[in-house]
């Protein structure tokens, strides 16, 4: 059980950190290379080359590989430290890494839709924080499934 665990948290990572590299060139109006100020609302210069990221070609192979198995190496090298450790500092550390991006996501969420102003760093920094979240919220609630499993019969 203990390694489908692991295995289905390593798949999850994957999926879920390839997603920023099919973001590129997903331009809805099909624009290519969209100079500044942009001609829509979805306008995104994380590069600042004064091009939009949505109408600009692919990232390099080396950005999409790192892209793709940082996360995992993190988490499994982590996971090797940890178990040198102890279980404690490898459940709190993640629970720590939860709390931070759920706050990180709500705040500028909130930020968001107060001010109804948005800038391209804070966008890419509340769709960051989210996709952190999220992965992190699917690994907790793998992690607690057995509690899940248990609760009709508590009743």
């Amino acid at each position: 059980m203990r390694k489908l665990l692991i295995i289905g948290l390593a798949v999850l990572a994957l999926l879920v950190s390839v997603t920023p590299a099919l973001a590129w060139l997903d331009c809805p109006y099909a624009r290519v290379n969209d100079p500044y100020p942009g001609s829509c609302f979805r306008y995104l210069d994380t590069n600042q080359d004064q091009l939009c990221d949505h109408s600009q070609a692919e990232r390099s192979a080396l950005y999409q590989t790192l892209a793709l198995f940082l996360p995992i190496a993190f988490y499994f090298i982590h996971w090797v430290v940890v178990k040198k450790t102890g279980k404690r500092a490898f459940i709190y550390f993640w629970n720590l890494i939860l709390l931070l991006s759920f706050t990180l996501v709500a705040f500028t969420g909130l930020y968001l839709f107060i001010t109804n102003q948005s800038t391209s760093v804070l966008n890419y920094l509340h769709y960051l924080s989210g996709i952190i979240f999220i992965e992190l919220a699917l690994i907790h609630f793998l992690r607690h499934l057995v509690y899940y499993k248990r609760l009709p019969k508590l009743n």
